[in-house]
């Protein structure tokens, strides 16, 4: 988590605390675009000069900044994206190819996928990569296709922004405006026999479990009613398969809070969970 507390909801049963809960304008142009050539020469070149990356499809617009070592997410504070879906994005443009030239006119460009794609309907999007002080690559991205005499080599209808040529384009390119497509999502996944102990502090108490041969028992209060042993199952799996659905700095948490817990293994790792619930979402940040 490069270092930093982040708060993640997760679509996950979680027992502990008593119940389950399901979260510019000059731009980079080839001076005489022609057929077969790549559609941006400098961009292997230039692409260590990167700062940003901005996809954009009628109103989702996603951020990738560079940072001192990865890429984050701008619009989830800064949440890593995946090194090889970014290196994909720079690689797919860096290997376009321009190999045909299609429609100028702007009445068909809906049919290629390359109008403007912050309209409504827009079913395209834009790709902009941006320097310090300039652009280095601008792309409309429409419709993709298998190349002919072939199932595996893709081609995909593009266009520069600000001009009308449109073209048919050797190669591909992910330009993803969701969330989730730029991040992993597998959270944790500590097996319950690995677990030894679990406490819980909320609203309703406080709560403390051993765990032997991955079945909890309450230690905790001593003084209890008969115990629902589903949810006794869940307190044990607490950390098993956990998936990341939305993310956000620890400090913006959301909701109210649920229970702190603490997680301790057999070989004396301690997972502390800060867990809020808002909205039926569960959000858990994690140390």
């Amino acid at each position: 988590m490069n270092g930093k507390a982040l708060a993640f909801l997760v679509l996950v049963a979680f027992a502990v605390g008593g119940g389950a809960y399901v979260a510019f304008s000059t731009h980079a142009v080839l001076d005489q675009p022609a057929q077969g050539q790549l559609a941006f020469p400098k961009l292997a070149e230039q692409a260590a000069g990167a700062e940003r990356v901005v996809l954009r499809q009628v109103k989702k617009t996603l951020t990738l900044v560079h940072g001192d070592t990865s890429w984050g997410i701008a619009e989830k504070d800064g949440y890593p994206a995946l090194p090889d879906k970014v290196h994909a994005l720079f690689s797919g443009l860096a290997d376009m190819r321009l190999r045909e030239t299609r429609t100028a006119q702007p009445s068909e460009y809906t049919r290629l996928g390359v109008e403007d794609p912050t309209q409504d309907g827009a079913t395209g999007a834009l790709i902009q990569v941006l320097g310090k002080s300039a652009p280095i690559a601008e792309l409309i991205v429409g419709h993709r296709r298998a190349a002919q005499g072939t199932s595996t080599e893709q081609q995909i209808y593009v266009r520069r922004p600000n001009e009308a040529q449109s073209w048919l384009a050797d190669g591909s390119v992910d330009a993803d405006t969701d969330f989730a497509g730029w991040v992993g999502h597998d959270l944790t996944n500590i097996s319950r026999e690995r677990v030894k102990s679990v406490s819980s502090t909320g609203p309703d108490g406080s709560f403390a479990f051993s765990i032997a041969d991955g079945k909890a028992s309450l230690d905790a209060p001593a003084d209890h009613p008969e115990l629902d042993p589903s949810k006794l199952d869940d307190v044990a799996r607490g950390l098993e398969y956990l998936t990341l659905s939305d993310v956000a700095a620890a400090a913006k948490q959301p909701g109210t809070l649920l229970a702190d817990t603490v997680f301790t293994t057999k070989d004396g790792l301690a997972v502390k969970l800060h867990v809020t619930l808002a909205d039926k979402a569960l959000w858990v940040s994690f140390r």
